[in-house]
């Protein structure tokens, strides 16, 4: 009944639908029964027994090899003597139990060192009792607690141990100041039988004419060529030195422009240097003072020009006509001053003089004089008057020819100074110098001989002893516990 109900339920189209035949056959074929032994054939039944013996044999768990199996048969006392013969150590020491074994090895090397340190430790380090540790505790916490203490000043110097210390300084260097001064002082000067001044430090006698000997030769082999001049021949002096170095290099500028007028050459005056001017100025004005002359009758002050070495190459290849430069002083022409008006350009100097603190600017006088116009009459000369330091520059231009004469630093304006029979800036300042070197050496040797004496033995029985430092206030320990 229910599969008509079924069947009247599905619809016409699926009622329609007849399974087939072998879908039939599936569903309705009963299941196969298992065959029995003697369904199997003889061919198979003679390869079965190999296949079981073929077989790999079934895996027995590991917790089966260790089950009680039956009990062994005993053995022989013979065989068990023979294994107990046989037996080596390792399996001994293996078969011990592990407390023995590992009672009975030997410590390795780091725990041998352990082992003995701790033991060390335990023998030196007594346990402390409660008292020693709370006796500890109380000295660091009175050692904390200690309020700081200001540090000890030294007392306070006097003034009169404040200047004792220097009052040895003070007094050298005023003996040195007074011994520089007493050369350059007129009232302090030494004066030889005639009351001229002369120097304190040069020597006399025999010593005294050797040096005015090697004088005189300098000044004639460096100042020759002045002495050859004719009265009234023109002199051309560059003042190329700065204020920085006038003290040095006037004394010497004075002595030579001295000596040109001692021969009665007329000099003019001109500067490669912006403040050259005004140095050459205060020259002038120094020198006529010294010879009474008038100013412009002899000398003359053309001032500045510009341009350096270009500068020199138009004034001695005759481009720069003197005549037409003005006068420093009072700014009129050259060739309108008396007494200059044969005076056109460098044509008619006979001697070129240049006063320098620096090689490279007399240099520049040295390179263009082979530029220079030649002179209406005679030859002309180039000397060189520097300072100490621009000498041994300018001496290989001397030992050439290409410089008539050279003269350097304070000893040359001495010289010139000590062959005209004069006490001026230069011999002064050598004889202030040669004080002042005088007085440092005998200080020099003096405290050398000081620091070789030995020091004083302190008397007997007195020792000498060192301020203690006060003691530091130390605050009581807390006694709370």
């Amino acid at each position: 009944e229910a599969e008509a109900e079924a069947g009247e339920e599905l619809p016409d189209w699926l009622a329609a639908l007849e399974p087939s035949a072998e879908a039939e056959a599936e569903v309705t074929a009963p299941p196969a029964e298992a065959e029995t032994e003697e369904a199997v054939p003889d061919w198979l039944a003679a390869i079965e027994p190999e296949a079981e013996a073929a077989a790999p044999p079934a895996e027995v768990e590991p917790e089966a090899e260790f089950l009680p199996t039956e009990e062994e048969p005993a053995l022989p006392d013979w065989l068990k003597e023979l294994g107990e013969t046989l037996t080596p150590p390792e399996q001994e020491a293996e078969a011990a139990p592990p407390e023995t074994a590992a009672a009975e090895a030997p410590p390795l090397p780091a725990e041998a060192a352990v082992l003995a340190a701790a033991a060390a430790v335990d023998q030196l380090a007594p346990a402390e009792s409660p008292d020693a540790v709370r006796q500890a505790a109380d000295t660091f916490h009175a050692i904390a607690t200690q309020p700081p203490a200001p540090a000890a000043l030294p007392a306070a110097l006097t003034p009169q141990e404040r200047l004792k210390p220097h009052i040895g300084r003070a007094i050298f260097a005023l003996v040195l100041l007074l011994l520089l001064v007493v050369p350059l002082w007129p009232g302090l000067q030494k004066t030889d039988p005639t009351g001229r001044p002369m120097p304190w430090t040069e020597p006399t006698g025999p010593f005294g004419e050797e040096l005015d000997r090697q004088r005189r030769e300098l000044i004639s082999s460096e100042l020759g060529i002045v002495d050859i001049q004719p009265p009234g021949s023109v002199a051309l002096v560059s003042i190329d030195y700065t204020p920085a170095t006038q003290g040095e290099m006037e004394p010497l500028a004075a002595a030579v422009i001295g000596r040109l007028r001692g021969q009665g050459m007329r000099v003019v005056l001109v500067s490669l240097n912006p403040e050259g001017a005004a140095l050459a100025d205060s020259l002038v004005q120094k020198v006529i003072q010294e010879r009474d002359e008038a100013y412009g009758e002899s000398m003359v002050n053309l001032g500045y020009l510009p341009g350096e070495a270009a500068a020199v190459r138009r004034v001695v290849s005759g481009q720069e006509r003197l005549s037409a430069r003005q006068e420093y002083r009072t700014g009129l022409a050259l060739g309108q001053m008396q007494n200059w008006a044969g005076v056109e350009n460098f044509r008619q100097v006979r001697l070129t003089t240049t006063l320098a603190d620096n090689p490279a600017t007399a240099r520049w006088w040295i390179e263009q004089m082979a530029a220079a116009a030649p002179p209406d009459i005679g030859e002309r000369y180039l000397l060189a008057a520097v300072s100490a330091a621009a000498g041994p520059f300018l001496q290989p231009y001397r030992a050439s020819g290409q410089l008539d004469g050279l003269l350097s630093g304070v000893n040359s304006a001495a010289a010139v100074e000590a062959v005209r029979r004069q006490f001026g800036p230069a011999r002064q300042m050598l004889d202030s110098q040669s004080i002042a070197h005088l007085l440092l050496i005998i200080a020099i040797v003096a405290g050398t001989i000081a620091g070789w004496m030995p020091s004083p033995a302190p008397p007997a029985g007195q020792e000498q002893t060192e301020a203690e430092p006060e003691p530091e206030a130390e605050s009581e320990p807390d006694s709370e516990g």
